[in-house]
């Protein structure tokens, strides 16, 4: 069976880079996370950083939340109408052309979408 840590909520008191290799070291090879950037589209450097923690800490991500909005102002994620019409309404335009680098970095890492199994 596998177990996973969710560092969106766990060792919250560390950095988010910083997560994967705390994961690491309390026995999780695999970890996920809600949406851990501050908007839809991050920009591919930060991208980048997210997947060399993970690397470097030797952890498998698997579960990746799409990004949410601002839940506490009453979005719904990123399928929720109003989100859609406040703000970052221009990143939702260009990510509903194509997946976002995370998303597809997380692709990249084996992180299953929908309702599959995982090993």
């Amino acid at each position: 069976m596998l177990l996973d840590a969710n560092l969106s909520i766990l060792f919250t008191e560390l950095p988010l880079l910083e997560r994967p290799r705390a994961a690491k070291r309390a026995g999780f090879d695999a970890v996920e996370f809600w949406w851990p950037f501050d908007t839809a589209t991050p920009p591919p450097a930060e991208v980048d950083a997210f997947v060399a923690a993970l690397d470097a800490a030797g952890t498998r991500l698997v579960g990746l939340n799409f990004f949410a909005g601002d839940m506490p102002a009453g979005d719904a994620g990123e399928a929720d109408r109003s989100a859609f019409d406040r703000q970052h309404d221009q990143e939702r335009r260009q990510d509903a052309a194509g997946l976002s680098p995370a998303v597809e970095a997380a692709a990249e890492q084996g992180v299953q979408t929908g309702q599959g199994e995982r090993d």
